[in-house]
């Protein structure tokens, strides 16, 4: 069984655009998951708005964990996750109230986003879920959402 955590995607929660010096909350240099969440965000993120804190937390190979979060009709989104050291293969998926799934990563790698192979533009407000999988090695991880029009 994983961990549910609700998250508003809905508002604006007075972020500011990623852009080539932003760096998310929590942030620190010698910390691995915030570092490469800005360096990510960057990179797969530039211009969106971040609509959630970075979602933090540890499992192990083999284990998930479900981040609930509420969309809102005529955006798109972009979710990034970042593994830690020890960290082989993160995936996502992202299920909508259903639970029928969006979108998800298939790399093997252990930083996945959400929203590059298509758009993830919803046309409907509500909740839906980021499905978090521990699919090979284990320890820290990260997961941020980002929406822009």
């Amino acid at each position: 069984p994983g961990v549910g955590v609700g998250v508003n995607m809905g508002v604006n929660v007075g972020f500011t655009p990623v852009s080539a010096n932003w760096v998310t909350n929590g942030y620190a240099e010698q910390d691995f998951v915030s570092y490469h969440m800005s360096l990510r965000a960057r990179q797969f993120a530039a211009g969106y708005m971040p609509v959630t804190q970075l979602f933090r937390s540890s499992m192990g190979q083999g284990q998930r964990q479900y981040v609930t979060v509420d969309a809102q009709p005529g955006r798109c989104y972009r979710i990034v996750g970042v593994g830690g050291a020890g960290v082989r293969d993160l995936d996502l998926r992202l299920r909508d109230m259903n639970g029928n799934v969006l979108d998800q990563d298939v790399a093997t790698d252990n930083f996945p986003v959400l929203g590059l192979q298509r758009p993830l533009c919803l046309n409907w407000s509500g909740t839906f879920q980021i499905e978090v999988i521990m699919y090979s090695g284990g320890g820290e991880f990260g997961v941020q959402a980002f929406a822009g029009n």
